[in-house]
C-alpha cells in the first residue's frame, strides 16, 4: 500500500504525523465500507510502526529533501513486512534507518 505525503514546511516526521492524524479521523467518523475500512486500518497500522521506529533525525541528516526545506511529494511504500518500508520521491529510493527497539 502507498501513502502519499506532501512535505511543505514540514519535515517527514511531521508530514508523516498529520497524515497518520487525518487517516485516524477518517477511520474513526466510520463513514465507509467495510473493505475500505479495513484497508485504513492496514495503513494506520503502518504509519504507527513507520511513526513509531524510524530514525528521523537520521532521515533528515542524511536526505535534505525530506526536512522540509523543500516542496516534495513523498510517497510512503508499505509492504506487508513494515521493516521494508520504503520512500520514494522523484529519483530517490530511501529504506528508513529503524531504531534500536525495532524488534521490542
Amino acid at each position: 500500500m502507498q501513502i502519499e505525503l506532501e512535505l511543505v514546511s514540514h519535515c517527514i516526521q511531521a508530514a508523516s504525523k498529520q497524515a497518520y492524524e487525518r487517516m485516524l479521523n477518517r477511520y474513526l467518523k466510520g463513514n465507509m465500507p467495510d473493505d475500505e475500512a479495513l484497508i485504513l486500518e492496514k495503513q494506520i497500522e503502518g504509519m504507527i510502526f513507520f511513526l513509531k521506529y524510524a530514525d528521523f533525525s537520521y532521515l533528515r541528516s542524511v536526505h535534505a529533501d525530506l526536512d522540509g526545506s523543500r516542496r516534495h511529494r513523498i510517497v510512503l511504500d508499505i509492504p506487508e513486512q513494515f521493516k521494508k518500508i520504503r520512500l520514494i520521491w522523484e529519483d530517490q529510493e530511501v529504506f528508513p534507518r529503524w531504531k534500536q527497539d525495532v524488534n521490542a
